[in-house]
């Protein structure tokens, strides 16, 4: 865990704001999440993302990363779609979720726009790339798991 002066710079590796990288780790350590196969992997995945990342003041975070709530269109194979990145559970929330305990969700946290994606889950290999991402106004409350 570090900080830096200027994130958006000098960073290659996961930067995050301080209250999500703490609703997140909060979600990790949660017991009920770890019965599943699939999300003891990405949690354990995440986990060793979070232990480099680069934890900023909302203030210093950059707005061309995906993050918690930012809303961002990825294209496979010719076929774009929107998504915002949340917390909900795998298979809750709204159509257009996209879990961040899912492979897809996990991947991609913490990239930008132009970025490429494999992401390899049950089913195979995907190929992804962000195309859009615009940050949502909803806040994060510390409160969210409790």
């Amino acid at each position: 865990m570090k900080t830096l002066e200027n994130p958006s710079k000098t960073n290659t590796g996961l930067i995050i704001e301080k209250k999500e990288f703490v609703l997140i780790k909060r979600c990790i350590n949660f017991s009920i999440f770890k019965q599943n196969h699939q999300l003891q992997r990405t949690l354990l995945q995440l986990s060793r993302l979070l232990e480099s990342a680069t934890i900023v003041s909302e203030e210093e975070m950059p707005e061309d990363l995906v993050r918690l709530n930012s809303i961002i269109t990825i294209e496979s194979n010719q076929m774009k779609k929107s998504y915002q990145l949340s917390l909900h559970l795998l298979g809750s929330g709204p159509e257009n979720n996209l879990a961040l305990f899912s492979d897809l969700g996990s991947a991609v946290i913490g990239k930008r726009k132009g970025e490429k994606l494999l992401v390899k889950d049950s089913s195979g290999e995907h190929y992804y790339k962000i195309i859009a991402i615009k940050q949502s106004k909803s806040n994060i409350s510390l409160d969210m798991l409790l």
